[in-house]
């Protein structure tokens, strides 16, 4: 995988460059474009593919997700269209959770591509994240009694076929054309959930949209403090870096 990532590089490296030589020219700058954005698609299924494949759990700290949505905003404007609106609700004080950060991203990017791709003539995208405290577990997923954060991600889009939500977090399953999905990003979810000690789920019924929600484990951790509260060393900063 990072072999095939370094070549992508070099390929989307060299395609910069020529979009630059070649602003002034519509028709090539197009073809360029379309260049890189099968490059970014092609490096971005890589990620899914080591991330699905891969068990460990490296690169865990305390965070909020508040945090990682924040740091996100750019990229998610960028991937939705001009007639969908984006709203994202932080309440206060929710928990801090224990997870890497890169899988965090690529939980809340599945999400929203998913809900755009629901959205083909507009609508509303939210994300909304919140503690939750689970007595009992939840039904029909393996998820222990404890705290969560709730991350969710829901759309007002036409909603999912009731036959496809026991499927819908299978490798390779997809509703979309063929050349519009790889049915990899909600299973990669699915994957980076169980490694978290957490869970995965999909809420829907036709003609009233869906809510895609990622159930994180509480850290009882501050981001940037150690485990007897106090802050991270310079070595500890390294480690994590690392």
């Amino acid at each position: 995988a990072q072999d095939f990532n370094r070549l992508l590089d070099t390929i989307l490296g060299y395609t910069a460059m020529l979009a630059q030589r070649m602003a002034d020219q519509p028709e090539a700058a197009h073809i360029v474009e379309e260049i890189a954005r099968a490059s970014e698609q092609a490096a971005g299924l890589s990620r899914q593919l080591f991330t699905f494949s891969r068990g460990d759990v490296e690169g865990h700290q305390p965070l909020h997700l508040s945090t990682v949505v924040h740091d996100m905003e750019r990229i998610l404007e960028r991937i939705i269209d001009t007639d969908i609106r984006y709203e994202a609700d932080s309440p206060e004080d929710v928990w801090p959770v224990s997870a890497d950060p890169a899988q965090v991203e690529q939980v809340l990017l599945n999400f929203m591509i998913n809900a755009r791709d629901a959205l083909e003539n507009g609508g509303t995208i939210k994300v909304r994240y919140e503690n939750v405290t689970l007595e009992d577990g939840l039904a029909g997923l393996d998820l222990k009694p404890g705290s969560y954060v709730l991350l969710s991600v829901s759309d007002d889009g036409p909603g999912i076929d009731p036959n496809h939500l026991n499927n819908i977090f299978d490798p390779f399953f997809t509703t979309k054309e063929d050349e519009k999905a790889a049915g990899l990003g909600l299973s990669t979810v699915h994957g980076i959930m169980k490694q978290n000690h957490g869970a995965v789920l999909a809420k829907s019924a036709p003609g009233e949209g869906a809510t895609f929600c990622a159930y994180f484990p509480r850290s009882y951790e501050e981001p940037g403090l150690g485990p007897n509260g106090e802050p991270d060393s310079p070595e500890d900063d390294f480690r994590k870096a690392a």
